[in-house]
């Protein structure tokens, strides 16, 4: 079944595995938080060129969506989270993972079948 525009990944530390989601409300605050577009955002990324602050604050976003979702815990994830999880991971993988979810994100065309999705379903 579809689950609309949405983005999503695990990351995995020596502590802990994070869900990671990236939806369009999530985008949009991402937006707010960074003063730019997402097409912005994810043009950077592509490039190279997207900063580490871009990077954890996108991954800080997409991690309490991802809290919500699996109603892991009830603290507000914070900045300190994503930066530990840059740390111990790396930066590249972070930003890619990331990138892969925004374009999941962006790409989205419900006429079009998703992941797991029998091509011959009906429309909804």
């Amino acid at each position: 079944m579809a689950t609309g525009a949405r983005g999503e990944a695990f990351i995995e530390t020596q502590e802990r595995t994070y869900p990671v989601l990236l939806t369009n409300r999530a985008l949009a605050e991402a937006e707010k938080a960074l003063g730019k577009s997402v097409l912005a955002i994810g043009q950077q990324a592509q490039r190279g060129d997207i900063s580490l602050n871009d990077t954890a604050e996108l991954l800080r976003i997409g991690l309490e969506y991802g809290r919500r979702e699996a109603k892991w815990g009830k603290d507000v994830v914070r900045s300190p989270l994503a930066f530990d999880i840059l740390d111990e991971v790396g930066f590249q993988p972070v930003a890619m993972l990331l990138l892969t979810c925004l374009l999941e994100v962006l790409s989205y065309d419900r006429e079009k079948p998703g992941k797991g999705e029998d091509e011959e379903s009906p429309p909804a």
